[in-house]
Parts: structure tokens; C-alpha cells; sequence
């Protein structure tokens, strides 16, 4: 009987990315910890009963646009 392929199989098999290697380099360059502790007391607080996206995927996009 022949073993099924899941997904973690597949996953652990293939080369990363472009895009992952290029966040990967981002994790090692950027101070991300000093940048959100530097705009957290900035940030509005919440208006609406929405819980606001955190700071740390704000920044991200941001840097990645």
C-alpha cells in the first residue's frame, strides 16, 4: 500500500520561497521590537466596537508596500 502525501510531507520537501527568504532577511534587518515600542503610543485607539489590527501587522505591511 502506497503512503498518502499530507501536507506537512509536501511542505518539508520543497525550496522556500522568494518571498520567504525576502521576510526572512527583513526578520534579520529590521529592529521591529524598537519600531513598535517607538509607534505604539502613537497608534488611535479603537472608535468602533472593531478590535484594531496590532501595530506589529501594520508596520509589516506598511514596510512591505
Amino acid at each position: 500500500m502506497m503512503d498518502q502525501l499530507n501536507f506537512l510531507k509536501i511542505t518539508k520537501q520543497k525550496q522556500p520561497l522568494r518571498c520567504e527568504k525576502f521576510l526572512n532577511e527583513m526578520d534579520q534587518v529590521i529592529p521591529w521590537k524598537t519600531l513598535f515600542d517607538l509607534i505604539a503610543p502613537h497608534r488611535p485607539k479603537a472608535a468602533t466596537r472593531r478590535k484594531p489590527k496590532s501595530t506589529e501587522l501594520m508596520l509589516r505591511i506598511h514596510c512591505l508596500q
